[in-house]
């Protein structure tokens, strides 16, 4: 379960870069 959970935290602050955020937008978008 701790690789799971891993997934499902979101990326710190520093490795967080727009294309993070493109991806969650296309997510939601869909």
């Amino acid at each position: 379960t701790a690789p799971r959970i891993d997934d499902e935290i979101p990326p710190p602050l520093p490795v967080r870069t727009p294309e993070s955020f493109i991806v969650v937008e296309e997510a939601g978008e869909y």
